[in-house]
Parts: C-alpha cells; sequence; structure tokens
C-alpha cells in the first residue's frame, strides 16, 4: 500500500466514528471546546493531587514519618532550583534580596492553589493560601510538612542561605488560611504578626506553559514522581510498584467513574476514550507525538517528546499505566489500556494502545489497515478530525461520495 493510500484510508476511517457520535450527542469538536478542556484538566489536577497524598501516606505507613522525610531531603535543593528557575523566568526575578526569595515560592503556589496573596513589608514577606487543592483531597498536616516547609526551605537555601520561611498557620490544622513569613536568619526574636508597613503587593500573574505543559501539572507531577523516586530507595521498585500501582489504578477508577457520569457518551466508544487520554497527553502533559493505528476496537499511540522524561523514573510510568488502565475500566470493563514500550524504560519511544479485550494482541508496529474494513467517507471523517479538511470542504465531499 503506497503513503498516499494510506493516508487517505486513514482518514476515512474517522466517519463512522463521527456519525455514531452525532447520534449519541458527542462531536469531535467538543474535545476542542473550553469547557470540556477545563473540567478535564481540573478532573486530572485533583487526581494527581490525590495520587501525591496517597503516595506519600503509603510511604509513612510503611517506613515511618522520620525516614520518609529524610528519603524526600536529597531531592529537596532540586526541588529549589526548578521553582526559582520558573519564578525567574516568567517574572525576571533577579539577585539574592527578601523578593528573590519569597516570589518564586508564591509563583509556584498560584500554579497549584487558587487562592494566594503575598506581600513584602519592612521587615519581612508574608504569603497567604486561602484554597489549596491538596486542602480538598483531604491532606494530612504531615504531608504540608514535606511538601510546603521543605520546598519554602529549599527556595531560600537556593536564592540566599541567610533567609529562611517559618510557617504560622496550616488549613490542614485547622487554621482558615495557610500563613508563611520568609525573612533573615539573624533576626531570631522578631514578631512574625507585625512585619511593619507593607512595601509592594505581589500581583497576580497567570503562569504561563512552560515546555508545553501546564506548570500546575509540571509541579505535581514533580512531587508525584520524587514521592516515587522515595519509595524506590527505601523499598525498592518491585515493592514500589506492589503498592503504589493498585493505588494509581484506583485513583484513575474514581476519575473515570467522574467522567462518564458527566458524559455518558464516552461509555463503549473505543475510539473517543483514546482521543480523551490523546488530548491529556498532548494537551495537558505535553507528550508530543502522533496516532500510528486506529479502528473501532482499537487506539494506538506513539509518544516522541515528552518534558516529564527528565525526572520521571520507570516506576511512575507504570503508575501512569495503572492510572489510565483504571479510568479506561471504569468507563468500560472491555477495555485494556497498556505501554508497550516505556522511553524511561530505555526504548527510543513510549507506545501505549487502548483496545478491547476480544482483541487478541496489540497490532504491531509494520501492520497496516485491512483495505476491505475502510469506506471512501471513513477517510473523509479522519481527514476532518485532523483538520486536513474544513468543515464546508468535508460538507462538500460527503455530498460527492453520497452520490
Amino acid at each position: 500500500m503506497d503513503q498516499t493510500s494510506s493516508g487517505f484510508l486513514r482518514c476515512v476511517r474517522y466517519l463512522r466514528l463521527e456519525t455514531a457520535n452525532k447520534q449519541r450527542g458527542l462531536w469531535v469538536t467538543d474535545f476542542k471546546s473550553d469547557e470540556f478542556r477545563s473540567y478535564v484538566s481540573n478532573l486530572l489536577n485533583e487526581s494527581i493531587a490525590e495520587l501525591n497524598v496517597s503516595s506519600f501516606n503509603e510511604l509513612v505507613k510503611a517506613s515511618g514519618l522520620n525516614a520518609t522525610l529524610s528519603a524526600l531531603k536529597p531531592y529537596m535543593i532540586p526541588i529549589g532550583h526548578l521553582m526559582v528557575s520558573m519564578a525567574n523566568e516568567n517574572m525576571g526575578l533577579e539577585g539574592d534580596g527578601l523578593d528573590a526569595a519569597f516570589i518564586p515560592f508564591l509563583f509556584t503556589q498560584r500554579t497549584i492553589w487558587a487562592d494566594a496573596t503575598g506581600e513584602i513589608r519592612q521587615e519581612g514577606a508574608v504569603g497567604l493560601v486561602h484554597d489549596c487543592i491538596y486542602h480538598r483531597v483531604h491532606a494530612n498536616p504531615e504531608f504540608c510538612l514535606a511538601m510546603s516547609h521543605y520546598s519554602s526551605g529549599a527556595i531560600c537555601e537556593v536564592v540566599n542561605p541567610d533567609y529562611e520561611c517559618i510557617w504560622t498557620h496550616h488549613l490542614t490544622n485547622g487554621d482558615p488560611y495557610c500563613r508563611y513569613v520568609v525573612k533573615r536568619k539573624s533576626d531570631p526574636s522578631m514578631n512574625l504578626e507585625d512585619l511593619g508597613n507593607t512595601l509592594v503587593t505581589v500581583p497576580r500573574i497567570d503562569p504561563p506553559r512552560a515546555n508545553d505543559m501546564d506548570i500546575e501539572k509540571f509541579n505535581m507531577l514533580g512531587w508525584w514522581s520524587w514521592l516515587t523516586m522515595s519509595s524506590v530507595d527505601l523499598r525498592g521498585p518491585d515493592k514500589t510498584l506492589e503498592i503504589l500501582c493498585p493505588i494509581a489504578e484506583r485513583i484513575g477508577s474514581k476519575a473515570g467513574k467522574s467522567l462518564v457520569q458527566k458524559h455518558p457518551e464516552f461509555k463503549d466508544d473505543v475510539e473517543a476514550v483514546g482521543q480523551l487520554i490523546d488530548m491529556v497527553e498532548k494537551t495537558m502533559l505535553g507528550r508530543m507525538g502522533s496516532s500510528r493505528y486506529l479502528s473501532n476496537d482499537e487506539f494506538v499511540r506513539e509518544v516522541t517528546e515528552c518534558p516529564m522524561l527528565v525526572f520521571s523514573p520507570p516506576e511512575m510510568c507504570k503508575q501512569t499505566e495503572a492510572f489510565y488502565q483504571g479510568m479506561c475500566k471504569s468507563i468500560d470493563p472491555d477495555l485494556e489500556f497498556h505501554y508497550e514500550k516505556m522511553m524511561t524504560a530505555g526504548d527510543d519511544k513510549c507506545i501505549w494502545s487502548l483496545k478491547r479485550k476480544s482483541i487478541s494482541a496489540p497490532p504491531k508496529e509494520e501492520k497496516e489497515i485491512p483495505r476491505t474494513s475502510q469506506t471512501p467517507l471513513e477517510v473523509l471523517k479522519m481527514r476532518l478530525a485532523k483538520g486536513e479538511v474544513t468543515k464546508q470542504e468535508y460538507e462538500e465531499l460527503r455530498e460527492l461520495l453520497s452520490k
């Protein structure tokens, strides 16, 4: 089969999907709507936050709080460098003064929490967090100690070791907000409740995208990765997968149930679920690649670029597989999600497949799509879905093919 014929057949195959989806009320363009993407993004954020909290709690349960915190500490300075680098790049910070020590953590908070404010005063800087996604997924004070105290302290260490960050209030302790103060260590007797007059109110900034991935997810996925590596350090890779993969699958199942309750049209549609994961991978996680094979019962995708590759261990990717598997199974028990290749395991690319259990095995890379199962209308729908033809051209060609 030549390249032109293969491309034409792949384009037409999508028509059957759009016709079926139209009857159920699901259009391909729904994946591009702001409302749908916002819903999926929020669902993914809460799932990752819950994964972080659950992974931390499992570490503490198995190894104790002190051992868990000790395992996390070696990753704190890299976390501090990452937060400082992102804040400096996006806010133009320079030097090693109070603003450079305070604003990076505030910037990071605003990528994760909806309501964080900050002021630089005469005797120090104060930050307030009125709403926190980790509080919404019922994080405990010990998690806040690891995440907030350690990371804010790491930022001070990276920018200027003469500064320190002291936390005075926590939502997880029942306080109405989280509050922290950044000040010089040389002022131990300072009244943390009275830092003098406000000199600067830090303006709210909507964080841009970094490396084609939402910064909020970059931060939360980073914590998931570092928690996973800490678990590997404490218990080894096999035990880590044994404990953490079921957690990821459970949270994925919860996300899938929420999705199908709001959008029941995803049920019994392999390609619609495949497109959903494809959208999450590309637009929310920055994992770039292309669909290699499509049919009514299979969806396979290659990923050749992944921002998480720089800090993700193979054990995290296996948890990701478990998360997607749980999500897909809760949408339709007949679905299976599986990674055939992983870059973190040394492969040149990631390949994942979504298929019905009735399909004996994932297609080989060299497999061609049977010519007998395609129609010109299917090819035309595929071209519309990929943006190769406009809606007007699609209507004209469909009318021509129907004659």
